[in-house]
């Protein structure tokens, strides 16, 4: 999101979120925290990372139906 000024990149099971304004921002990526700097707020449907952070989260698999 270029207004909110954040950005999440996937790769396997991994998601990369980056916050690079100075804001609280929210984004649609939750999991595992495996690294962070900052204090990262994982909720069950987005992550809230504070300005100027980023998280690693590893993402859990969906359950079978």
């Amino acid at each position: 999101d270029e207004q909110q000024r954040w950005i999440v990149m996937h790769r396997g099971k991994l998601s990369i979120a980056c916050n690079l304004g100075a804001d609280t921002v929210s984004v649609p990526v939750t999991g595992e925290v495996v690294s962070a700097w900052g204090e990262p707020a994982v909720g069950t449907e987005s992550t809230a990372l504070p300005g100027h952070s980023f998280a690693i989260l590893r993402r859990g698999e969906a359950s079978p139906a």
